[in-house]
């Protein structure tokens, strides 16, 4: 498996005594820091973004991701965690990467 880059990120955070104006439901007592946006736009902890050297390394990263004892093991450790109906994907297209 090509896997070039895997980062998993977490929002930063601060805890605050009531909700601020606008505060999410998930976390109204830890507003996201928004630079652009709304409380409600960043209603999720962490991210994690995945780089593959090419269409076959993602293939073969799926398939290993949906095989029958890796996708029991991942169903079990989510239902302690993740609020499934929360979560959301999406595949970058072309990505321009700026070094300076």
């Amino acid at each position: 498996m090509s896997l070039k880059v895997i980062i998993y990120a977490y929002l930063a955070r601060n805890t605050v005594e009531a909700p601020v104006e606008g505060a999410s439901d998930r976390n109204p007592l830890t507003p996201a820091t928004v630079l652009v946006g709304q409380q409600t736009d960043f209603d999720f902890d962490a991210y994690a973004e995945l780089t593959f050297a090419d269409q076959a390394a993602f293939q073969a990263f799926g398939a290993k991701l949906y095989a029958p004892d890796a996708a029991a093991q991942i169903a079990a450790d989510e239902e302690k965690w993740l609020d499934k109906s929360k979560l959301a994907m999406a595949m970058l297209g072309d990505v321009i990467e700026t070094t300076r």
